[in-house]
């Protein structure tokens, strides 16, 4: 989690918030979330009792302040650039509801061993239909649009955000694209 957050402290815009969602954990996530917290007013801590991946994210969707959504777990990182990239594409084309990146596939001490992307854009409902064409922290989205599809349905215990996906793009979502990787899948 610590380098999660060392990695959205590090973005080079510097317009976001933090909300680590501590749910039910029983190692140090909260205090590790807590700390980061006190030096920094752009992180929040909610805490509840476990409920499980949906229900963790749809308690930070409520708590989020800004239109557009990232979702992390505590073992992805983002490049430095990411949040700049992915904003400057929405600026540049406001009829996009997501944007997606490429990605990079990494080890549990941090070594790069792959690189994957998808190309596709615009309505994507035929290849979400499918499978799941990149991981969450590679994609940011609309909050209004994520509100409408439901949010993250939380009786799901793997594919959750496959499902949001899914409902998003049935809702008609244009999925735009960065050809840069810019998240870090462990």
């Amino acid at each position: 989690l610590a380098e999660t957050i060392a990695s959205i402290e590090s973005q080079s815009n510097p317009g976001w918030e933090v909300i680590v969602v501590d749910d039910g954990s029983t190692d140090e996530t909260r205090a590790t979330a807590e700390a980061a917290a006190r030096t920094d007013a752009r992180i929040r801590v909610l805490s509840q009792p476990n409920g499980g991946e949906g229900a963790a994210r749809n308690a930070g969707i409520g708590a989020a302040r800004f239109e557009w959504l990232l979702f992390l777990d505590a073992d992805d990182r983002i490049a430095p650039a990411h949040l700049h990239r992915m904003m400057e594409a929405v600026v540049a084309h406001p009829e996009l509801d997501a944007v997606h990146c490429g990605w990079f596939m990494v080890d549990p001490s941090g070594r790069v061993f792959a690189e994957y992307g998808c190309r596709d854009i615009g309505d994507l409902f035929w290849i979400l239909a499918n499978r799941n064409p990149f991981p969450i922290h590679a994609c940011v989205v609309r909050r209004d649009l994520v509100d409408r599809a439901g949010r993250f349905d939380p009786s799901l215990r793997t594919c959750a955000d496959w499902d949001l996906w899914q409902r998003v793009a049935r809702l008609g979502a244009r999925f735009g694209r960065i050809p840069e990787s810019l998240a870090y899948y462990c």
